[in-house]
């Protein structure tokens, strides 16, 4: 009986979107994971096709311009960087003006609380699955697994994971430090920001290989290039903390200078309109306006000069354009009004609410869902009948199994989890 209570109570709480609670920043977070799965669904595909790159290459051909934004859904992991840093530094920020102290021995068991449950859960799972490299396994619970060399990485795509947790050991030291300086705070947040885009570039500059072949040419493993791209450029905290910083200076501006900042935009209205609009051309751009024709890449059809300005900025642009929405959740006029708007269906909060269980678990539904969509288990029959339109299919399927699971792994895991994280800290 408790434990059919509990699961009616988890499932209202997965449904139900608390009050007070920033509506449109669910609505950023749902399409992340979103983006995350369709990128995934497409980014497997690959081994459907084995070695015959030539045979991949004339389907990911078969896709129309206007969805080029499938191959940009990794991006959806730069939303939740943007989305942990303004949250964390956000509630901080407001802890800090209230009680002038920060607790941070409560922090950090709430976040450890928060992820480590489902994700030794995970694990677990993935270990009775998938035994290559499981020897490595014991860097994942240390979050550092992204630290060691790719061939030698345990699931592969939990490095985000490690990444988040990597930042939250360093936030404190952003937060003493901004909290102390002197001089302008918004000045030294930008600073931060030019030093490690300035990293990112010193880093693409130095590995030629990292610029004069396209990125998504490592992604897939092309070429024997993907392993040093990983290592380099796609796993670690330094070269992907750009989003973490602009969620970190958004939260600092919205808590110390809203007021403000609500009269001027309140009386350049129309300013505050050409900056929403310019957020959204800014993801639109990076989103699907990119030069990255896969077939034109291939063949060498591209400036490398280009490559290496979108390689180092690409994702910092992607993310200001986040940052910018983020703005407008806190300015509902005019056209930010409209995208809250969108933002904020309620359609939206369940797949926010359970989010890092649908990043953690999505991978093993793949595979259910393209038979539920297929209808067959023979790989060859798959493969010829592969189209666009069915990898589509494949995602939702899979994204709507992650949701089911992930209402279990939050009743069952999470929830009991976090109500103890509150009651300590109580």
């Amino acid at each position: 009986m408790q434990i059919r209570v509990a699961f009616k109570q988890a499932v209202r709480e997965v449904f139900s979107r608390p009050e007070g609670q920033i509506a449109s920043l669910d609505g950023l977070r749902a399409i992340a994971i979103t983006l995350v799965v369709i990128f995934h669904c497409f980014y497997f595909s690959k081994g459907l096709f084995g070695k015959n790159t030539d045979a991949f290459f004339a389907f990911m051909n078969t896709l129309p311009s206007w969805m080029g934004w499938v191959w940009q859904g990794d991006k959806g992991v730069d939303i939740f960087f943007v989305l942990s840093g303004f949250l964390i530094a956000f509630t901080l920020f407001k802890q800090q003006t209230k009680n002038a102290v920060i607790d941070w021995r409560g922090f950090f068991k709430k976040r450890l609380y928060r992820i480590m449950p489902v994700y030794v859960f995970c694990l677990l799972i993935a270990l009775a699955l998938m035994r290559d490299n499981a020897q490595y396994v014991w860097a994942n619970l240390l979050f550092v697994n992204n630290f060691l060399p790719y061939a030698k990485q345990y699931l592969l795509y939990t490095w985000a994971v490690s990444v988040e947790m990597q930042f939250y050991l360093l936030f404190p030291l952003i937060f003493m430090a901004l909290m102390r300086w002197r001089g302008n705070r918004v000045a030294l947040l930008l600073g931060l920001l030019a030093a490690a885009l300035i990293l990112r570039f010193l880093i693409v500059w130095s590995i030629p290989a990292l610029y004069e072949l396209a990125p998504y040419i490592h992604i897939w493993g092309l070429e024997g290039s993907g392993p040093r791209f990983s290592e380099a450029l796609y796993v670690n905290l330094y070269t992907r903390i750009s989003p973490f910083i602009l969620g970190i200076l958004a939260a600092y501006l919205l808590t110390f200078h809203k007021p403000p900042l609500q009269a001027w935009f309140t009386r350049h209205r129309y300013v505050f309109n050409l900056f929403i609009v310019v957020g959204l051309l800014m993801l639109f751009i990076s989103a699907s306006v990119s030069i990255e024709n896969p077939q034109a890449y291939y063949n060498r059809h591209f400036n490398p000069l280009l490559n290496l300005l979108y390689v180092v900025g690409n994702r910092s642009f992607f993310s200001l354009g986040i940052t910018i929405l983020i703005f407008g959740s806190f300015f509902p006029h005019g056209i930010a009004q409209w995208v809250n708007g969108f933002l904020s269906w309620r359609i939206f909060y369940p797949l926010a609410r359970v989010s890092y269980s649908i990043y953690l678990f999505h991978a093993v539904f793949i595979i259910p869902a393209a038979l539920v969509v297929h209808g067959s288990a023979e790989v060859a029959s798959l493969v010829q009948t592969l189209d666009y339109t069915k990898l589509i299919m494949i995602a939702f399927v899979t994204i709507g199994l992650s949701l089911g699971f992930g209402i279990l792994t939050y009743a069952f895991i999470e929830r009991p989890f976090l109500r103890m994280a509150l009651v300590k800290n109580s």
